[in-house]
């Protein structure tokens, strides 16, 4: 199977309010985080985000994850929350 990308952008502000206005516009709030890292919230494409989690098991599989211009990181999707309706 080839590399599995996912693209992302920062994000400067959390919160609930912050999170509705990104979901509105079509994209879903996420956090990277990972050992002796500060935790860095992002926002992903909804549509890209559905594709990826449809097209493979996403509890085992390494995402290359690409940041702005920054060099992608190998990630572990650790959770998926959906809306329960």
């Amino acid at each position: 199977m080839g590399t599995t990308t996912l693209s992302a952008r920062p994000r400067d502000r959390t919160g609930k309010g912050v999170a509705r206005s990104l979901r509105r516009e079509g994209w879903v709030p996420a956090v990277l985080y990972g050992h002796d890292v500060p935790a860095r919230p992002l926002a992903v494409a909804a549509r890209d985000l559905e594709r990826l989690l449809n097209a493979i098991s996403w509890e085992n599989t390494l995402v290359e994850l690409r940041v702005d211009e920054e060099p992608p990181a190998s990630v572990l999707i650790r959770e998926v929350q959906f809306h329960p309706f």
